[in-house]
């Protein structure tokens, strides 16, 4: 393993992590990163595939690079290269409403938590023509394959209604 600068910030860390986790830069660049011999932006301009060309003078360590030169903002390291996808959606975008009708808003599911077992109640009823579905709850019912499941259970529960009235 190649050998570590150990003033390297935590930030700068993290986000190498990352960016190799994504697979945004290769392990070659990843190294250079924490040596201190490149930037990140560099690493993420070479890519995932390219190995990054180091000086391999004696004595350079890549930390004196780091120090003279002025930070720069995210917005200028960002103009040669393509905007990025973005990897978090915020919550209150993931939320919607539930889907069994209860007017409650999810955490970026279809439903709350134990309400999708009232779809298959609401669906029990739909089969006995007791309630109507929305589009969107009847093609959850029929591919999830709850309205089979439905369906068998309403069956069944005619048949025992049977039998009362047969003894």
């Amino acid at each position: 393993m190649t050998e570590q600068n150990t003033k390297i910030d935590g930030r700068t860390r993290r986000a190498a992590d990352l960016a190799l986790a994504k697979r945004t830069i290769s392990r070659a660049s990843y190294d250079a990163v924490l040596a201190g011999q490149i930037d990140l932006a560099t690493a993420k301009a070479i890519g995932r595939n390219g190995t990054p060309a180091i000086d391999a003078s004696p004595g350079r360590s890549g930390q004196d690079d780091a120090t003279e030169r002025a930070r720069s903002s995210s917005a200028d390291d960002s103009a040669d290269t393509p905007p990025q996808p973005t990897s978090r959606v915020s919550k209150s975008e993931r939320s919607r409403l539930c889907m069994c009708g209860c007017e409650n808003r999810t955490r970026g599911g279809r439903f709350m938590p134990g309400h999708d077992v009232r779809l298959v109640t609401y669906a029990k009823e739909y089969i006995r023509g007791e309630r109507e579905l929305t589009e969107e709850q009847l093609e959850y019912v029929t591919t999830s394959g709850k309205l089979q499941r439905a369906r068998k259970q309403v069956e069944r529960e005619e048949q025992k209604r049977q039998q009362r009235a047969e003894s």
